[in-house]
């Protein structure tokens, strides 16, 4: 059996030797503990393959739902008339087509950070 020492703790005292079997045993103990986190992240990348899917139909309503408000409420922008452009309720619906294009962009984000961290999963 070969030998790598002597354990010391920081007083100096010896506590027995490390012997190869150990280590194998312990290296082995490592590479298991690493394939299975190796087979959960295969595990959550086929869990994301599937939802990815179905968030990509939710998020692809959504949009369109969005869109077609916006297009709405910018085609009731156009047709107000000239003296009411300055008023309350006009800026309020200049806010809203602002606001929407903002949450077009966090839909495309939402889409974007999903196909990453499926493709992050691919190059494990």
């Amino acid at each position: 059996m070969r030998t790598f020492g002597w354990n010391l703790d920081m007083h100096g005292k010896e506590h027995g030797k490390v012997n190869s079997k150990e280590v194998m045993r312990l290296n082995k103990t490592r590479r298991k503990a690493i394939q299975e986190a190796i087979d959960k992240l295969e595990e959550a990348k086929d869990v994301l393959v599937i939802a990815k899917e179905s968030a990509e139909t939710i998020l692809q309503e959504a949009r369109e739902i969005i869109e077609q408000t916006q297009e709405e409420e910018q085609d009731a922008l156009y047709n107000t008339p000239e003296n009411l452009q300055g008023s309350d309720r006009y800026n309020e619906g200049e806010d809203a087509v602002d606001a929407m294009d903002e949450a077009l962009s966090s839909i495309d984000e939402a889409v974007d950070s999903i196909n990453s961290a499926i493709e992050s999963l691919e190059t494990i």
